[in-house]
Formats: structure tokens, C-alpha cells, sequence
């Protein structure tokens, strides 16, 4: 549990902790434990999920060969979640990861998932994850989404609200049959399923 648990703060406080947490969050991007960080709006909700799905990139490795190589870049998708999108752009063109990262954006009419690392689905994308999720059976996507649940219903990792912090939930029966190896950095701050 957090230490910021612990202190009853005025709503004005917390709005400023949450603000100077997000910003440690993106300066200090490397470091999982600001992923913990608290969140009061989805402006700033939208930010903490975007680190998350950045700082995936160096806390899960792939079983595939152009992982091992620095040069080659991690593709990350995304369905139904533009306002993440965005900030994931500006994250990666931050660099600090080891890889590049390239960022995808899938329309819901095209779902062209072929290739990808990690594939994020916004809550509007709820209806397409059974096709997504039958597309995917066999690969080594890393499945994420904000869908209730979605850890539970045969995602791999599953981002909730709750008291005004954002968590994880990770199924590893999905993430080991998907042949991904995670960080125990991540697995620190994660509800294991």
C-alpha cells in the first residue's frame, strides 16, 4: 500500500500530489513504483494509463528475435482510446526506453493487429474483443485494456479504478501461454489473477 494512504489530505492536496506524482511518473518513467500513482480526472487518468502502457514496453519481454535487438522497435496498438494515443506519442518521442516505440492506431472497421507487441482496447472496443481476442489466440500480443474485467474475460492485463488510484490485475495463464516473461518490478504493484 502506498505511503500517501496513510495521510488524510484535503481535495486541493490530493489534486496537487496527484499532479506532482504524474510528474515524477514522466520524468522518472523507468521507475514502476510511480505507476502507483493516483488520479481525480480522466485527463489525468488518460496520462497514468499511457505511462503504464509506455512502461510495459520495458517490464515484459517477448520471446521474438528482434526483441533482443536494440535497433528494432516495439509496436504498440491501439483500439478506441485516442486521448492515450496522443500521450503515448509524446512519450515516445521522449525515448528512454531501450527500444523505439512505434505507436498504431486501429480504426475500428480495419483491425490490423498483424505484428504488434502490445495491443491496448479502450472501453468503447468492449464489443470487438471476442474477435480480437480469437485473432490473437497463438501470438504473443501482449493484451491490455481499461475494460471492467478485461483480465478476467481472457485479456492479460487489466487496468481498473479504484479509489481514485489506478491499478493492474494480470492473468498469467494468458501472459505464460503467450510465452511473455514479465518484470517482478511489475508484478510487485500487480493483483495477480
Amino acid at each position: 500500500m502506498p505511503l500517501f494512504c496513510a495521510i488524510r489530505l484535503s481535495s486541493n492536496r490530493i489534486r496537487l500530489l496527484n499532479l506532482f506524482l504524474t510528474f515524477l511518473m514522466l520524468v522518472c518513467c523507468s521507475d514502476a513504483a510511480f505507476l502507483q500513482a493516483r488520479t481525480a480526472d480522466s485527463g489525468l487518468e488518460s496520462q497514468v494509463k499511457a505511462a503504464y502502457l509506455y512502461n510495459f514496453t520495458k517490464f515484459v519481454y517477448w520471446n521474438r528475435p528482434e526483441s533482443d535487438n536494440k535497433k528494432d522497435p516495439i509496436t504498440i496498438a491501439l483500439l478506441e482510446a485516442d486521448s492515450i494515443c496522443d500521450l503515448l506519442e509524446v512519450f515516445s518521442k521522449k525515448g528512454g526506453s531501450d527500444h523505439s516505440i512505434v505507436i498504431r492506431r486501429i480504426s475500428g472497421k480495419r483491425l490490423d493487429i498483424q505484428n504488434c507487441h502490445l495491443l491496448f482496447i479502450g472501453q468503447a472496443g468492449l464489443a470487438k474483443w471476442p474477435a480480437l481476442a480469437g485473432l490473437l489466440e497463438g501470438t504473443d500480443t501482449l493484451t491490455v485494456s481499461d475494460i471492467p474485467g478485461f483480465a478476467r474475460q481472457g485479456g492479460m492485463i487489466g487496468l481498473f479504478l479504484s479509489k481514485n488510484q489506478i491499478g493492474i490485475e494480470i492473468n498469467m495463464d494468458k501472459v505464460q501461454k503467450a510465452g511473455l516473461k514479465i518484470s517482478a518490478k511489475l508484478l510487485e504493484i500487480a493483483k495477480i489473477l
